[in-house]
């Protein structure tokens, strides 16, 4: 649904226009500055603290004041004179933790009592907080600090250094929902697995070797989603108490149990129950009201800032309300007033002109004044038709587009929005959790006409992974009333293409017709409604017109007792009609901006999209081919299709990343490591040393095609808007049908960095035949990336914590929001994000901390399950370009993202022994070492050596590791240095000897 100018930054998205650029200094720490924090600056909305006033403890170390007379036992403050040496431990002061963040708070010793014997624990529970056991790069051990972790309930706290019941020193803090950063959102941590992953901005298709259907199972929805109703409201927009019951059933009538329509009970839950055959089911409650602080108009005005989701949802937790059932939030707003506009005086001598005031006082502005018809620049607006979706004639039928201009509003209202699932947020004790959000105004059918159930059944489209389909405008194809996702007014069924991505049909119920091995067929296909084909038949037809590129045919019949797909354009009897769609995988791909689904283009002399008995959609295909569909016939139980293509091309291609790993199964990284162990370390960079990229490109054409280029870039690790870097190219022949290896022999050598993870960017060159001159099917297919790392979070005493750097970047030319949220497969580690989002200028690119460690007794666990657990974190972006972002969807594209893979395992050192030389070469003698119980037995696996030469040759050496000795053999002598890499081992974690020189 279109959005007002001040409309979309909101809880659909979860962040606030406050949200800004990243501090140059403090990003990589949480909060603290440089990441010692000697300073105090907090940088997630707490404010520095004085010494003396923050709660540092007393001498006693029993927690109390010193400094401002007060004593710790409660004595008179004229009683303390002298308050006497400092504590052996203090904490460096801090006022205020955001709810769900955390920061390192430094640690002051007088070298009485060792940092080592030392616990911390926040007092309350972890309703508070708790305190992490690792450490990381950042841990200096002559100021050392802890990273304290924020938990879900706002309230006063303390935070304890002791040794089992001795206390040496505490410090209150407050854990609040009050983020004062006007730039950047606060950090996040969590620990908990989270079910939805985040997806890839493209869609996957499967094997290019497969002629099978693509598109399925792209972005799978299935089971039940459970909805709450969360009514909110605030200090300018109270509801009256007696009439939110009457409200919560309203809603709850639209949501699940239903309204009458004609005889015709209508639902959300009902709607998508009937699209899905079953497959998604929709339950709901109703809760609240939550009263907010302030008025609606500041909130709104604001964005619905970070605090609107976790403050109502702790609210909601304390009045009584359980999330752990619950995947999606509709949080239901009341109107507020709107100031009385004030008396028009006329300017310009009363004469209408093009600067968006109403200069004639006649009610109208610029183009839309009867006096004025042309602005310039400007779009003409009004063609004598109040369109559907428009509240006024503007010659458009998508609200709030360009032209509209003439709505006079009495009232505010939060207009709906949808997206996610967004997160994690902090829900109970040790507990995060994504939702989908929705954000609606409780009299939206008085507001706007259209019906609760029907709006809340498109917005929840958006929280299932669904794009808005009406923008960007592609006058003629946009999907109209064919799909929910468009126009939701008569709740017509999601296109096939639609269904099929979210795991609903049966791709043995889709024809495929490709190209490359079909030229003629006749299908039968069953009306789309019915989910299943009926024997002998088919829901769909998927026709190739490249990897990730395709037209789907359907028949579009209404079914009986059917409540959607109820009117407009869609057939009511027998026969219906068979509508032709247009679906790219990947829209960054395409030619032109456009929504991900559009209806088949129509050319002169085809009758399509939508073809009824006899109609035939057609469309030339250079040379002198064209692709037919005719629609032979049709009746209540089926269509004949007869479909004929051919054409003679090359197409090389490459399959982009998918979600949610973020890996182009198409581009691989290889080097020394990756063939020595290639189940641990396969497509992992390895800094400082040759690395080999590889490009899988398929021909899907029936042409061969020689000399196919593939361009490599990389890219720092990112999840939007990293510049590329070019390494190298190489060339091959891929023959029509097959796959070649295109192959960057040794082209790049990441350099040894404190952030080794990188991008791989592969692209074919737009491929022209050399002889034949045929330009290739499809170009959209022609550039895929990896972004993609493996980390170590491995066990000793302390555990490690490792940590990284992530940029986030803005692709847009005009000043954005680019909001961060992320997962993880594993409840036994634990994840952070220094910021939930930035305010970005245009094209600027900013880093972002991020760190993992396993939170278990690694020791204890791998006793009992002789394993490593693996852990995959998944780091996505959503932008919100400030310039045109409102005016063209209501949900945010997801920007790109990142995959982490985590590994724990126990902490290991090669220790180096002898190398023997020989007549015509040596081995080298090592051995790993773990402080692992002897119980696991010594360690295995394999290792690499890289030796370095004097004349400047590097070669490298691979061999087994067992019971910890290993031996690696190699030629010629003549060594000058050798660096081992251990790679790791079961519950044995990798390790690295370097500049050996025996």
């Amino acid at each position: 649904m279109r959005l007002p100018r001040w409309g979309l930054i909101g809880l659909a998205v979860a962040l606030a226009l406050s949200a800004g650029c990243e501090p140059t200094d403090d990003d990589a720490d949480g909060g603290a500055a440089d990441g010692a924090a000697s300073d105090g600056a907090t940088g997630d909305g707490g404010s520095d603290a004085a010494p003396g006033d923050g709660g540092a403890p007393d001498a006693a170390g029993d927690g109390g004041v010193v400094g401002d007379g007060a004593v710790g036992d409660g004595g008179p403050a004229d009683a303390v004179v002298d308050a006497g040496p400092p504590p052996a431990v203090q904490f460096e002061p801090f006022d205020a933790l955001y709810v769900g963040s955390w920061r390192r708070v430094p640690v002051i010793l007088d070298g009485t009592v060792p940092f080592d014997d030392l616990q911390f624990t926040v007092v309350e529970g972890s309703m508070g907080g708790k305190v992490s056991d690792s450490r990381d790069a950042t841990f200096d051990p002559a100021n050392p600090h802890i990273v304290l972790l924020g938990g879900w309930r706002p309230g006063t706290y303390t935070l304890r250094a002791h040794q089992g019941p001795t206390v040496f020193a505490e410090h209150t803090f407050e854990l609040n929902l009050e983020h004062a950063d006007p730039d950047r959102g606060p950090p996040f941590w969590f620990e908990s697995a989270t079910t939805d992953q985040p997806v890839a901005p493209s869609d996957a298709w499967g094997d290019p070797n497969d002629t099978g259907v693509q598109n399925f199972n792209v972005t799978p929805q299935t089971g039940n989603r459970h909805v709450l109703l969360l009514f909110v409201d605030f200090e300018d927009a109270r509801y009256a108490d007696a009439d939110v019951p009457g409200f919560q059933t309203n809603w709850m009538n639209h949501l699940v149990d239903g309204v009458d329509v004609g005889g015709e009970t209508r639902s959300v839950a009902a709607l998508w129950s009937e699209m899905s055959g079953g497959a998604l089911t929709v339950t709901g409650e109703a809760a609240g009201p939550i009263h907010f602080d302030g008025t609606l108009g500041s909130y709104w005005e604001e964005g619905w800032g970070t605090s609107v989701p976790q403050l109502a949802i702790t609210k909601a937790i304390e009045a009584g309300v359980d999330f752990a059932d619950v995947d999606t939030i509709a949080f239901i707003t009341p109107t507020w007033p709107l100031p009385a506009p004030p008396a028009c005086e006329p300017t310009n001598e009363g004469v209408e002109i093009c600067d968006g005031l109403d200069n004639d006082c006649d009610g109208d502005t610029d183009a839309l004044d009867s006096d004025l018809t042309d602005c310039g620049d400007d779009p003409i607006c009004g063609d004598g038709i109040v369109d559907n979706g428009e509240e006024c004639d503007d010659g458009n039928d998508i609200k709030y587009d360009a032209c509209n201009k003439c709505e006079v509003r009495t009232q505010h209202y939060a207009w709906p929005q949808a997206g996610g699932p967004y997160g994690p947020w902090t829900i109970e004790d040790d507990a995060q959790k994504s939702f989908g959000l929705i954000s609606m105004p409780n009299d939206w059918t008085g507001l706007d006409g259209r019906q609760v159930y029907a709006t809340l059944a498109h917005e929840l489209g958006h929280t299932l992974s669904l794009g808005d389909l009406y923008a960007p405008e592609v006058p003629g194809r946009n999907m109209a009333g064919w799909d929910l996702m468009h126009a939701e007014t008569r709740i017509p069924h999601l296109s096939i293409s639609q269904r099929l991505a979210l795991g609903w049909l049966d791709p043995d119920d889709i024809y495929p017709f490709n190209p490359a091995t079909d030229t003629e067929a006749t299908v039968r296909l069953s009306p789309a409604g019915r989910v299943q084909a009926d024997p002998g038949r088919r829901i769909g037809v998927e026709v190739r017109l490249g990897p990730g590129w395709n037209y789907y045919f359907e028949y579009r019949l209404r079914q009986p007792g059917h409540i959607g797909d109820h009117g407009g354009t869609i057939p009511q009897a027998a026969p219906g009609q068979v509508l032709g769609s247009d679906r790219i995988s990947n829209r960054s791909d395409a030619a032109f901006d456009r929504p991900s689904v559009l209806l088949a283009p129509v050319v002169p002399g085809s009758d399509g999209p939508a073809l009824s008995i006899g109609d035939v959609f057609s469309q030339p295909d250079p040379p002198g081919l064209e692709l037919r569909v005719e629609v032979v016939d049709a009746d209540e139980d089926e269509a004949e299709v007869h479909i004929q293509y051919a054409t003679f091309r090359p197409d090389p291609s490459i399959r982009p990343w998918a979600g949610p790993s973020w890996q182009s199964p198409d581009i691989e990284v290889r080097n020394a490591k990756s063939l020595a162990d290639p189940d641990t370390w396969a497509n992992v960079p390895w800094a400082g040393e040759k690395n080999t990229l590889v490009a899988k490109v398929h021909n899907g054409g029936n042409e061969d095609a020689p000399d196919v280029q593939v361009d490599f870039y990389v890219k720092n690790f990112n999840v939007s808007g990293a510049p590329a870097m070019y390494v190298g190219s190489a060339t091959e022949d891929v023959p029509a049908g097959a796959t070649v290896e295109v192959v960057c022999a040794d082209c790049w050598q990441p350099p040894v960095q404190d952030n080794p993870h990188f991008c791989v960017v592969a692209e074919i060159m737009l491929y022209q035949h050399p002889v034949s001159l045929a330009v290739e099917a499809t170009q959209f297919n022609n550039i895929a990336q990896s972004n993609y790392a493996k980390f170590w979070s491995d066990s000793a005493s302390p555990a490690r914590r490792v940590r990284h750097t992530v940029e986030v970047g803005n692709p847009f030319d005009h000043p954005a929001v680019v909001l961060v949220d992320a997962g993880q497969t594993h409840p036994h580690f634990r994840t952070y994000v220094a910021h939930r989002w930035l305010r970005l200028g245009p094209n600027e690119v900013r880093p972002v901390e991020v760190m993992y460690e396993y939170t278990r007794d690694l020791e204890n666990e791998l006793l009992e399950q002789r394993e490593q657990p693996s852990n995959a974190v998944h780091l996505r972006a959503f932008g919100l370009d400030l310039e045109f972002g409102l005016e063209q969807e209501n949900t945010l594209p997801v920007l790109g993202g990142v995959t982490a893979a985590v590994e724990t395992g126990f902490r290991t050192e090669v220790v180096p022994e002898v190398v023997e030389q020989g007549g015509s070469g040596f081995e080298i003698h090592a051995a790993v070492r773990t402080a692992a119980p002897q119980q696991l037995g010594l360690p295995g696996g394999r290792a690499v050596a890289t030796v370095r030469y004097a004349n400047g040759d590097v070669r490298y050496f691979s061999g087994d590791v067992g019971d910890g000795e290993m031996r690696i053999r190699g030629q010629p002598p003549g060594m000058e240095s050798i660096d081992i890499e251990y790679l790791g081992d079961g519950p044995n974690a990798p390790s690295r000897l370097e500049g050996w020189m025996p």
